[in-house]
């Protein structure tokens, strides 16, 4: 159902940036039918035309970008700054975050 979801949003997005017509409708819609929240950012690089639902909102990482997020995050900082703590608020966490919100009130590194 997830890709089915994916699937339908990708190409709603893919067609705003050849259209002036916004899609806010139709995701909308989607929510209603799926019971889910749906966040969309887009940009055309050639146009700049920009598509966006829901771009103000937090939504957990998808299980598929941790590992390259992770990546950039080791290349481009040096070892000697990962060690900072940073202490972890219940308003700084999504829902359903499993392993994070045994740390809330908590620093971590």
């Amino acid at each position: 159902m997830k890709k089915l979801i994916f699937l339908i949003v990708m190409a709603l997005v893919l067609s705003a940036c050849n259209s002036n017509s916004s899609h806010a409708k139709e995701l909308n819609d989607l929510e209603k039918k799926y019971n889910a929240h749906i966040g969309v950012y887009a940009l055309d690089t050639k146009s700049g035309k920009e598509v966006k639902f829901n771009s103000d909102k937090r939504f957990a990482y998808a299980s598929t970008s941790k590992a390259i997020n992770s990546a950039i995050l080791l290349e481009q900082v040096p070892y000697n700054k990962l060690n900072k703590k940073v202490h972890i608020n219940k308003d700084d966490i999504v829902a359903y975050s499993p392993i994070l919100e045994k740390y809330v009130g908590k620093a971590i590194t």
